[in-house]
């Protein structure tokens, strides 16, 4: 009897999926209607709406929505009505998470706005949204400064279909924008968004890809944010984590996880329609560990899946000195002692100074490293020289002041960004401290709890927050909110660097993960050894590091970004 050696049809690791989110404004005018910008060659006709259409209560909804059918037909004409390769769902569960996500789509979204007819404020002639892709022959000439005041504003969110991370998809967004900003005037300023969403197809990331995401986020968040508008870090909807999460704020700051906040003594008590003395299906079963040989977390998510005998006999699985994957088997009888096994807050399997003699072998390394490093003041080891020739000097991390800070607030005030307070910002813990308590965490939902800013954050773990994860059939996506609205050449690179953040965060070696956060350590404390390009380099994005260091070229004196000069420097373009 032979043997089949053939190999399989994708012998790797699968492919992460994303999807984009394009926030921008649609100006238009009524029939009949002078132009403003009509002497700017090279514009799009402006949008004209019938003046009998717009007659009676609510015609703004309406002219939004008569504008997004126009976009949505064309897109459609284009060839954007579907994905660019039908693939096969494996199973009704995943067709049921991702057929919303099969086609581009055309959304309302009632935080994007414009200061137009009968609003009072002045326009912002500084906004990015002088592109020469969107306002074509004008350059960065100033506008008169009302001009916005003579449009009505539609806006617009453009949802890409999730696509695994392969070129033709990233081409099939770089086509989009240009059918976009050829067909009509668009414009962007600090109430619009560029989004990303990462994930893996239907499946959520069990909690250990989870540990590493969002360690990693966590430990270059400081990097991160001087890839994109200085203000975003100011805006209600995109709050970072070193300054406004419960991490940085102390876990106390909250009142818990969901799946802590219910009471025993609570008559009836449940938690997720169980009674509370049986273990939390978040905390417990899908937001905990996958091991290899067991069934994804799709189908512990599964209602006949989640039984509590079920439950019970996967944390057999994860007590101390046992290493075998969960493989449940109807039927299967337990010791009486184990039948009246209850799980409550502050019992032994929900203490997270436990979970470090449970984590995989590999991934323990780091936990007990970044322990190590948060507990001794150990120096790190200098980052590696990179194999590509900078074209800038490193950028120097900057410090914004709370008055800095409320000033950006104040001026995305009209446009909805504004509303946060700077004089309770909490102490960067700093890089080690994070990432100990991250991986420490017992479960993905505990993670979420910790990195909430409050709201939406500069990165959202929202997905696998309790109460989505309890509730099931929502995204499982990592959102990466932090871009400014843009229709230009960095909707591509931006995407690319989130998707490459996170695989290497899910399958870099633990020695060169923890290089990494160690190099983001170093740059926190000094300013010219580590710098954002120098990550995008160290975890294999060399195209968009050069992307990235022609943006900041670009935007440094607008930013105020300041370049640490060497003598090595004194060479470069």
């Amino acid at each position: 009897m032979s043997t089949d050696t053939t190999a399989p049809a994708e012998p790797r690791p699968t492919r992460l999926t994303f999807g984009v989110e394009l926030e921008f404004l649609v100006p238009f005018l009524e029939e009949g209607e002078d132009d403003p910008l009509a002497h700017i060659e090279g514009l799009p006709p402006v949008y004209r709406v019938k003046a009998s259409l717009r007659e009676g209560e609510g015609r703004m909804r309406f002219d939004d929505e008569f504008i997004h059918d126009g976009i949505h037909e064309l897109l459609t004409s284009r060839g954007l009505s579907t994905r660019i390769k039908q693939y096969k769902y494996d199973s009704d569960f995943e067709q049921k998470i991702l057929a919303k996500y099969t086609h581009w789509r055309v959304a309302d979204d009632a935080s994007i706005r414009e200061l137009g007819r009968g609003d009072s404020g002045w326009d912002v002639v500084e906004d990015d949204f002088l592109e020469d892709a969107l306002i074509r022959g004008l350059g960065k000439k100033e506008l008169p400064v009302s001009w916005t005041n003579k449009y009505s504003w539609a806006g617009v969110e453009v949802i890409s279909p999730v696509e695994h991370d392969v070129p033709e998809a990233f081409a099939a967004i770089d086509y989009a924008r240009g059918v976009l900003t050829s067909a009509y005037r668009c414009r962007v300023n600090s109430s619009t968004g560029l989004h990303v969403h990462v994930g893996q197809r239907a499946e959520r990331f069990p909690l250990q890809p989870i540990r590493r995401i969002a360690s990693l986020i966590w430990s270059a968040e400081n990097l991160l944010v001087t890839l994109n508008h200085p203000s975003r870090p100011a805006n209600y909807f995109t709050r970072t984590f070193r300054q406004r999460s419960r991490l940085a704020r102390g876990r106390e700051s909250g009142p818990g996880p969901r799946h802590e906040r219910v009471r025993a003594d609570e008559p009836g008590a449940t938690y997720a329609g169980r009674p509370f003395d049986e273990p939390r299906l978040c905390l417990h079963y899908i937001a905990s560990d996958l091991r290899h040989g067991e069934e994804p977390i799709s189908w512990r998510e599964m209602s006949e899946n989640n039984k509590t005998e079920q439950i019970l006999a996967f944390l057999e699985t994860r007590e101390e000195g046992c290493f075998d994957p969960f493989q449940y088997i109807p039927g299967t009888k337990r010791d009486s002692t184990d039948s009246e096994r209850t799980i409550r807050p502050g019992s032994p399997e929900n203490q997270i100074d436990n979970v470090l003699n449970k984590a995989p072998n590999l991934d323990k390394e780091i936990a007990l490293r970044a322990a190590e490093m948060y507990g001794s003041g150990l120096e790190a080891e200098s980052p590696r020289e990179t194999f590509r020739s900078r074209t800038i000097p490193r950028i120097r991390l900057p410090h914004h002041t709370a008055e800095e800070l409320e000033d950006f607030a104040e001026k995305m005030d009209p446009y909805g960004g504004g509303g946060l307070s700077f004089n309770d910002l909490a102490k960067d813990p700093g890089v080690w401290e994070g990432v100990s308590q991250l991986f420490q965490s017992p479960s993905s939902c505990d993670i979420e709890y910790l990195l909430n800013p409050g709201a939406r954050g500069y990165v959202s773990f929202r997905a696998y927050s309790c109460s989505r994860i309890i509730e099931g059939e929502h995204d499982r996506t990592i959102e990466f909110r932090g871009a400014e609205g843009t229709l230009g050449n960095w909707v591509v690179t931006w995407a690319k660097i989130c998707i490459g953040l996170v695989r290497f965060a899910v399958r870099a070696p633990p020695d060169e993960f923890l290089r990494i956060v160690s190099s983001c350590d170093i740059a926190d404390r000094e300013d010219g050894i580590f710098d954002i390009i120098d990550l995008l380099d160290a975890i294999g994005l060399p195209a968009e590091a050069a992307a990235a260091e022609k943006r900041i070229e670009q935007n440094r004196e607008a930013w105020e970004l300041e370049y640490v000069e060497t003598e090595e420097d004194k060479g470069l373009p």
